[in-house]
Parts: structure tokens; sequence; C-alpha cells
């Protein structure tokens, strides 16, 4: 356990605080006169894991010691305060006079405070990749999706050492030349940490170079370090689109990689390929699960009733329609003795409903225009038969639109992320060189719908997870029904970048991270029972020798994990108990 690496799993404050947690009892188990967590050689990382992996590495960077980084990345995630500073921001033209290139938008509003000091401080890429190799460790990868290709784009550090082998700063086809790496080492680790967490539907895309500016670091700066190799799978270009090669849009690294697997494989191949020691333990901190609430129609009261109430849009625009004859009447009417002073007062609403009748009228005309000229199929095709949406009534329309975005969010959020989980698991156990060094820490393991689901001996089967009534031959107690409460309600907590606003004293920050600390106990004490098994099966333990470090390392996590069925909070510093931010 000399070569440790971690994944870290996207899912907002709830994956940085499960984050933390393992980092944290990592740090708190000796091995070899010092931290565990000091034989930990990367991290990779994705959305809100992001923001533990970059606060962490910035913080040993800067030579801080443990309990000063982890108060930060604690006090980072307090409450609102983060969601107030964006907003604050976001209304501050000031603010957005330093960064004129940045768009005006939500996801350069977090980018902004992420770089403040109370989180990421400024600090660049550059500083980060120099002071890495102080550290315990070798190197980190913060993944973002990129949308020319659809495929990963990652950030990973450039160690110091020439002969270190190094990952691309992009991906096989959008990426920075290695001759002008210094230029990737200019940009903030908080736009970095933006464009990982920047998820569909809650955030606009991250923009390619213009995202990226400040005071030291232009657009021109930018697209020149940059190099771009054609996708054969991509349809050709016209000409017209080429130059728009060069700018692309980035966000959250879990629509290609939820749970940062790949970048720790990759980095793996690395070490292989230039005989660098490989892992030898491979842990994936996950908040996900292959748990769903099933999908459900939206209710809608009205829809129990005759479907031929309410109004339609078609009965509006033309409502609007002949508000705006009867304007034209009455700009007749005041060049006649029939005007009246009353005819001002609807003068100024229906001179709206003809401009609004108009807005639409020439807006339309234009798409149809557009749609034949570029032969866009789809929209020729909505142009043609929209209008039969528009005889709908209104309830019925609304249920329409309300289904579909229900079922496109179940797809996109849940079922279509499970099954890239499921892809990168499955392909890890089914590689017998990784499956016997992966231990898989997800914050479901020990919760209560976990535990109900291993007493169904067809659903272990064919879901693959082990019972946790006789994990390891019982070697293991079980775990108490307070513990098992604790990480029922870390498991239940939303993806967010805040925590529950109407519940604040429910301290489910200090609940994920204490979740975080037990069940990497738990899964880490599984991992060395397993091996010292297999050690002694083994001749003469030649294979896998279990000594005197890891049975001492086994008997701490023993004595830790009966202390935490007792008392699943006991290793939470003072300062979650004080909390002095």
């Amino acid at each position: 356990m000399k070569n440790i690496a971690l994944a870290f799993s996207g899912g907002g404050f709830r994956a940085a605080a499960f984050s933390l947690g393992t980092l944290s009892y990592l740090d708190h188990i000796p091995y070899l006169d010092q931290p565990l967590l000091e034989q930990v050689k990367f991290i990779g990382s994705t959305s809100g894991g992001s923001i533990t992996n970059l606060m962490y590495t910035a913080g040993l960077c800067a030579d801080e010691p443990f309990n000063i980084i982890y108060k930060k990345i604690f006090c980072a995630m307090e409450g609102e305060k983060l969601l107030g500073r964006v907003f604050e921001i976001l209304n501050d033209n000031q603010l957005w006079q330093k960064r004129k290139d940045k768009s005006i938008n939500l996801i350069n509003a977090f980018s902004m405070a992420y770089d403040e000091a109370n989180m990421l401080g400024g600090k660049t890429f550059g500083e980060l990749s120099e002071n890495i190799k102080y550290t315990h460790l070798d190197e980190i990868t913060v993944n973002a999706t990129e949308f020319t290709n659809g495929i990963s784009f990652r950030f990973q550090s450039q160690h110091g050492n020439p002969s270190f082998p190094k990952g691309r700063v992009g991906n096989n086809y959008i990426n920075f030349k290695r001759d002008q790496l210094e230029v990737a080492g200019l940009m903030k680790l908080s736009d970095l940490l933006a464009c990982s967490s920047c998820f569909p539907g809650g955030f606009e895309p991250f923009l390619f170079p213009e995202d990226f500016t400040h005071k030291e670091l232009n657009t021109n700066v930018l697209l020149r370090a940059m190099q771009y190799k054609n996708n054969p799978f991509n349809p050709p270009q016209k000409e017209e689109e080429q130059e728009k090669t060069t700018r692309f849009f980035l966000m959250d690294g879990g629509i290609a990689d939820n749970q940062a697997i790949e970048s720790v494989l990759l980095a793996n191949k690395r070490r292989q390929k230039n005989n660098r020691p490989t892992f030898d333990l491979i842990i994936a901190t996950d908040v996900t699960s292959y748990f769903m609430d099933g999908f459900d129609l939206p209710e809608d009261d009205d829809l129990a009733g005759s479907g031929n109430t309410g109004i339609s849009p078609l009965f509006i625009k033309r409502a609007l329609f002949v508000a705006g004859c009867f304007f034209l009447v009455l700009v007749a009417l005041y060049f006649t003795p029939y005007w009246r002073d009353w005819m001002y007062l609807p003068v100024i609403p229906v001179a709206l409903s003809l401009g609004v009748w108009l807005y639409l009228s020439i807006h339309f005309a234009a798409a149809g225009k557009k749609a034949k000229r570029d032969n866009d199929t789809w929209l020729i095709v909505l142009l043609k038969y929209g209008g039969y949406f528009t005889r709908l009534k209104m309830n019925v329309l609304k249920f329409m639109i309300m289904a579909r975005l229900k079922s496109v969010l179940l797809l996109a959020n849940d079922i279509y992320l499970k099954q890239i989980r499921r892809h990168y698991y499955n392909m890890v156990y089914r590689d017998p060189d990784l499956s016997g060094l992966f231990i898989s820490n997800a914050i479901y393991d020990l919760s209560l719908v976990k535990q109900k689901a291993s007493a169904d001996k067809d659903l272990v089967q064919v879901m693959g997870f082990d019972s946790l009534n006789d994990a390891e031959d019982n070697q293991i107690p079980a775990p108490s029904t307070a513990l098992k409460k604790v990480a029922e309600r870390a498991r239940l907590v939303p993806t967010t970048l805040w925590f529950d606003l109407n519940n604040p004293d429910q301290q489910l920050r200090e609940t994920i991270i204490a979740t975080g600390q037990f069940t990497t106990c738990y899964n880490l004490l599984k991992y060395l029972i397993r091996l010292e098994k297999i050690s002694k099966a083994s001749p003469m333990g030649e294979a896998l020798p279990f000594g005197e470090d890891l049975t001492a390392l086994k008997n701490t996590m023993a004595a830790d994990w009966k202390k935490f069925n007792e008392d699943p909070y006991f290793m939470l510093p003072v300062i979650t108990q004080v909390n002095p931010c």
C-alpha cells in the first residue's frame, strides 16, 4: 500500500464532503510511521469531487498541515454561503469589469466565487503543477467534458520532474501543445473547478478561451497554445464554420465519467509504460449508486376533467391579432369626431398586443426561410406541424412539456449516469490485473437500503455486491443500527452546491463526512482481510506478503470500526462541533 490512487466522484457538496471524509480517515490511520494518506500518489476527480481534490492539493502545495486544509474545505461547504456569494457576484458590475472577456452568467459567477480567499485564493494551475513535486502526490487530474467531440477533457498536473510520465492537458482531439504548457499553467484553478462541475440544466457551458481569461492571460495567448486534430466521425464543416473550431465548450466531467475512474486507469498505464511503480491500491470514492426512483407522470388535477376545457396558444395568438386590429381602429378614430378621452386607456395594451403579434409573425416567417436555406429538416418539420400543438388546450400542452422535461432529466441525471457508472465498474472488475487492487467506496455501502438489498440473495447475485451480513467470513462485526441510520441520511442528501436550507440544524455536512470516514474504514478493512487471506493461500506468502505493517494497520482499523459502531461521529475533529467558520 505504497502507491495509492483515489478517484473522487461527482455529486455536488455531498461528493465533496464524502471525499473529505475519506481523506481525513486516511490521514488518521498510521502506516509506516506516518499517516496512510502520505501513500496516496494520485487523485482524479470530477464535478463536486474536484472541490476537495483542488482545495486539498492547493493546500498541500502551500505547505499547509492537514487540519488547516480540512477546516478550509469544511467551511467552504457551510450551508448556502457559497450560493449567496455567487448571486452577489452575479450582480456586481465592478467585479465583471476585472474579467471582461468572461460571459456574465451563473457558472462564471461560481468560478469567481471559487477564486476567492476562502476557497482557491487566486491560485493557478501552474503553481499547483510546479509545487506538487514537494508533496506526497505525484499528480492529480480534474475532469471536464468537451462538447465538440463529446469526450473527457482532462486538466492533468505537469510534474516538475522531466522524466515523470505526463498526461495531456485536454484530450486526443483538442489539447495544449507540449511546448505551450506554461500557458495552461496560467489558468486559474477556480476555472478548472467551474468547468469540471458545470452540470447541464443547472449551468451554461464553459467557453474556451474567453471564460479562462484574466489579467495575465488573454484569448490570443490561449488560442495559440492549443492544437486541434480532426475527428473523422464529425460531419464536414462549412467554410464559414471552420474559424469557430478554435472555440469550444466544456461542461461537467461527470457527463463522460462521473467516477473519474478512467483518469486513474490512464495514469496507471502511463506509469507502466514508463517503468514507474504502478498503483497497488485504487479507491473509488463514490456518492452515486445503482438505486433510483422510477418515472412517474407529473401530477395535473386539470387533466382529470375534460380535455376540451381551457384555452389554447392558437386562441392567444388570435386574441393578439384581434387586439392589434382594435389598435388600428383606435388610431383611425383619433382623427374623427367619434374620439373620446377614455379611449386613451386601451391604447398601450392593444399596441403591445399588436407588437407581440407582429414579432411572432415575422420571427416564424424568418425561421421558415432559414430552414429552407439551410435544409434544416428538424426545423422544417417543426414549422410545418407545430401549428397542431397550438390547437391543444394549455393544460394538455403543459402536461406534455412537463412529462418530457421530467423524462429527459431522469435520463440525463440518473439512467445515463448509472449506465456509464456500470460500464467503468464492469471494466475494472473484469480485468484480473485491476480487480484485486480496486476498492469501491460508496456512500450507500452501509446504508439501510443497502442492508435491505443485501438480504435479497437473488439481487445480490444480479448486482454483484457482497452481503454485509457475511462480509469476509464474518470477520467484520455487522454495522450498528446507529451507524446505518447515519449512512442512510448521508445517502439521501440531494446533489446540490448548498446544504438543506429548511433544516440548517441537521448537520448534513458532518453526517456525510462521518459516513466517508467509517465507510472508508469498513472497505479498507475488508480489503486487508481479503489480502491477508490471499497471502496465506499463496506459497510461503511470496506472491502477496502480508507483514507486520499490514497486520498493525488491520488491527488499528478493526479497533476504529468498533468505535464507529458505538459512535459514528467519534472521529469528527473538534472544529466540526464548534464550527468556527
